[in-house]
């Protein structure tokens, strides 16, 4: 979808921007753009895919903010992206989730 896409190249992009030490810049451009993550993962159900990418987001997010020193903010999205490929595994080998769409 056009969202996965959006979502995934702000991390992409957020990624690179980490890797040039522009960690504020990258930073910025992920907190411009939550909303629309947490519309991906609350609209996409159980596809795995969208997930894998709410879940890459947040774990960016994370080393983002565990970069400039929040580690508060960035313990929260660290975990996070760890509830979401938890998720994914119940997904995968089949269990029922009862997360889809908290």
């Amino acid at each position: 979808s056009d969202l996965n896409g959006l979502v995934w190249s702000t991390h992409l992009v957020a990624g690179c921007l980490i890797a040039c030490e522009r960690v504020a810049e990258a930073m910025s451009l992920l907190n411009e753009n939550s909303d629309y993550a947490a519309r991906l993962e609350a609209e996409c159900g159980n596809d795995v895919n969208n997930l894998d990418t709410c879940a890459a987001y947040r774990e960016t997010q994370g080393r983002a903010a565990l970069a400039l020193g929040d580690s508060t903010a960035g313990n929260v999205f660290t975990a996070h992206g760890a509830s979401i490929r938890a998720r994914i595994e119940r997904i995968t080998r089949g269990e029922p989730d009862g997360d889809a769409n908290a």
